[in-house]
């Protein structure tokens, strides 16, 4: 049976659905305006792992104040549902915008980096690690700024017990080669899916494809990065280097911040 209704807010259409949880589109008759609603079904309410994932979420994206995060404005339960409201953004996600333009503008790369570079420097100044960052968790507002959003595999790292799970923590053609070769999660992880994603809207290509998440992850831990001159051969030198900089197979050899990509991507975009 649809749902129609979620605590006070009229549900309007679903407009999302992941593995867990669904997210509609709602009417908040109190502030009088559209929001988010992602909702925790009820067949979910059993597993424990997935309750403490979708509460990770409500509270890492809760106490983090920052004008690229998706902000959440209430957490509660309603009919044996868990829910989150959230900002209704009107433009999609990045996902859908690669989609829909292959490439990306050289303008529109650093917009998005610069600010959700901001957000993961915001993040992981409160020890607090995304594990997730790719373009369908980066959505986007009318005028095409990106937002981050689901911290479902958040981990806290003051936090040695978190649940982790096993097998593969968040996207395999994002995910960072310690992912698979050891249980330490930094914030390295999210440096190296800037990377990933950089090469991805320069190039309209994922770095690493293959048929199955663990080849996938292999080609992560044990291939070179490809160059996207190769595609697309006008791109600058400094921008080649800046995605090797950011997907180093060594964590240690990253850049050790975000906003430091920012830096560096400004610089060499100024000069193409």
């Amino acid at each position: 049976m649809a749902i129609k209704q979620i605590d006070r807010f009229e549900i309007q259409e679903q407009i999302g659905r992941g593995g867990m949880a669904v997210v509609y589109r709602a009417y908040d008759p109190q502030n009088h305006e559209d929001v988010a609603v992602k909702v925790l079904p009820p067949e979910f309410m059993k597993d424990s792992r997935v309750v403490e994932r979708f509460k990770r979420e409500a509270q890492a994206a809760s106490t983090l104040r920052h004008e690229a995060i998706l902000p959440v404005y209430e957490f509660g339960f309603d009919e044996n549902r868990l829910y989150m409201v959230m900002r209704y953004l009107r433009g999609g996600s990045l996902a859908m915008r690669l989609r829909e333009m292959g490439v990306l503008s050289y303008p529109e790369v650093l917009n998005i980096v610069e600010r959700i570079c901001a957000a993961l420097d915001e993040a992981h100044g409160r020890s607090i690690v995304h594990r997730d960052v790719k373009p369908s968790n980066i959505l986007l507002d009318e005028l095409g700024n990106p937002f981050l959003a689901d911290f479902g595999l958040v981990k806290m790292l003051e936090l040695a017990s978190e649940i982790t799970g096993s097998g593969v923590v968040g996207t395999p053609y994002y995910a960072a080669p310690e992912i698979m070769e050891s249980e330490e999660v930094t914030p390295l992880v999210d440096v190296y899916a800037i990377g990933v994603m950089i090469y991805e809207m320069l190039t309209g290509y994922r770095p690493f494809t293959a048929d199955t998440p663990l080849a996938i992850m292999m080609m992560h831990i044990h291939k070179p990065i490809p160059d996207a001159r190769r595609i697309r051969p006008e791109l600058p030198d400094d921008l080649q280097a800046l995605i090797e900089h950011a997907m180093a197979k060594d964590p240690a050899e990253r850049y050790q911040h975000a906003g430091y990509i920012s830096e560096d991507l400004r610089a060499a975009l100024m000069g193409a």
